[in-house]
């Protein structure tokens, strides 16, 4: 039996029961996500709990929740676009903003995993067999920022205001190809996909810049 196969047999309401016994029914004090009883504990915190037993059992990767359309986002995104489209068409992006799977006051996902669960997601990421992308090292979200604000500066600036909770620090990992598309000519493909390790948030962000 695969763990995929056996984490639904092998997990169920009694293992959610033990969960609250074990976090919240302790002499030493609850935690904060043991609020409202133990059915609120069970319908909150047990799918997130499962969730992370994909991952770490080996059963599949973490899966990310789309968000909806956010207003400030887009219309930061529309404005790079803009620049990307004018002249010589220099550039093409893609964005795709996600929860991932998290409870209040936890501690942060690692961010190998957000990058394994971005590309389970995401089949766009893996489907071009043209690009293939190699991890790069990490970077500081002022990196991150400065990289891209050639054309993209308000979309650094909004990222941490409609996804952070104002205070935390996103960490970013960073995918790179540059595969030949014609005689001389390379596109540059960077991907960056930014953590907000308290909100348990992340973009991901494809930007394809073209030479000629």
């Amino acid at each position: 039996m695969t763990p995929a196969q056996a984490l639904p047999q092998c997990t169920d309401a009694q293992d959610a029961h033990d969960a609250w016994l074990s976090q919240c029914a302790v002499s030493s004090g609850q935690k904060p996500w043991c609020a409202n009883g133990e059915a609120a504990f069970t319908s909150r915190m047990w799918p997130v709990c499962k969730d992370f037993y994909r991952r770490y059992y080996g059963a599949g990767p973490l899966p990310l929740t789309e968000l909806e359309d956010n207003d400030a986002i887009n219309e930061a995104r529309a404005d790079g676009h803009a620049r990307c489209k004018a002249g010589e068409n220099s550039c093409d992006e893609f964005l795709w903003t996600f929860n991932v799977p998290s409870v209040a006051d936890t501690q942060p996902t690692q961010l190998d995993w957000v990058v394994e669960g971005a590309f389970a997601t995401l089949p766009e990421l893996s489907s071009n067999q043209r690009v293939q992308f190699t991890r790069q090292p990490d970077l500081t979200y002022a990196d991150f920022a400065s990289r891209i604000a050639w054309a993209f500066p308000e979309l650094g600036q909004v990222l941490p205001q409609e996804l952070g909770n104002g205070t935390e620090v996103p960490v970013v990992a960073h995918l790179y190809d540059d595969p030949l598309v014609a005689a001389g000519a390379h596109d540059f493909h960077n991907l960056y996909i930014v953590y907000f390790p308290v909100s348990h948030r992340t973009a991901v962000f494809w930007l394809i810049q073209h030479e000629y």
